[in-house]
């Protein structure tokens, strides 16, 4: 075979073969860009966490109060001498904190999702906006 079309080993390729070449090339990135694009990871604010997820954080939020406010009544009872007194009072305090920390959570959830379906609704994607003609 003869290399009658080809530059000697030694040289780069033809201007042909040049353009040729970042033809093919142009057209691999914006492949790539588009299979990038598709397969991304949602962002941090579309991301959905699973119900154990949450029920397991809510939990914790709540716990977490109640011990809290268990330890610090504890703590002062033991060190003013009083037994139950504080005890109880940061424990109904530790309580109602964890409630409060529990409901805003789950505002705040629920205000997320909200205003995820009302986006979507608007943009059309979402099935119940197609049947409300």
């Amino acid at each position: 075979m003869s290399d009658a079309g080809r530059n000697g080993p030694d040289q780069g390729p033809s201007p042909s073969e040049a353009v040729d070449l970042e033809t093919r090339r142009r057209a691999l990135g914006a492949g790539l860009a588009g299979a990038r694009e598709r397969n991304a990871p949602p962002a941090a604010s579309e991301r959905t966490d699973g119900a154990f997820g949450i029920a397991m954080r809510l939990a914790v939020e709540l716990v977490a109060g109640v011990g809290v406010g268990g330890a610090i009544g504890w703590g002062l009872d033991w060190w003013l001498g009083t037994k139950p007194i504080f005890f109880l009072l940061f424990l109904g305090l530790g309580i109602a904190g964890g409630m409060t920390n529990v409901f805003r959570s789950a505002r705040r959830m629920n205000a997320a999702v909200s205003e995820r379906q009302r986006t979507e609704r608007t943009a059309g994607d979402s099935p119940s906006s197609r049947d409300e003609v």
